[in-house]
């Protein structure tokens, strides 16, 4: 199942720790939001640099508090645009309709 523009579920499902990482962004080019993200990941996996970023989206704070989660800013010290998605719920197969919720919302979402 794909959003309404192809966003994978997959890009939204939290990490172990249930901290999807996100940045706030309005006036990055496309090349700028890769580089921005892999060397945000970069920083939160320092002990595993070169973590690969593997996709992005864009989706609005509005669109992730309808799905009941909600955007934490989290800045890092390079990067005080930094903020997770935060909120998911334990068992994993709500988190997997979460995702899917997400997704689906990104595919409506005005960058």
């Amino acid at each position: 199942m794909t959003g309404e523009q192809g966003e994978k579920p997959d890009t939204f499902y939290p990490p172990k720790d249930l901290h999807l990482s996100g940045i706030r962004h309005d006036h990055l080019s496309l090349e700028e939001l890769w580089a921005t993200g892999q060397a945000v990941a970069d920083e939160i996996n320092k002990d595993q640099e070169g973590t690969p970023y593997y996709d992005r989206a864009d989706i609005t704070g509005s669109q992730v508090a309808q799905c009941s989660l909600t955007t934490v800013p989290y800045p890092l010290p390079k990067y005080p645009t930094h903020a997770p998605i935060d909120g998911w719920p334990a068992d994993k197969d709500a988190r997997k309709s979460l995702a899917q919720d997400l997704a689906v919302a990104a595919g409506r979402a005005i960058s």
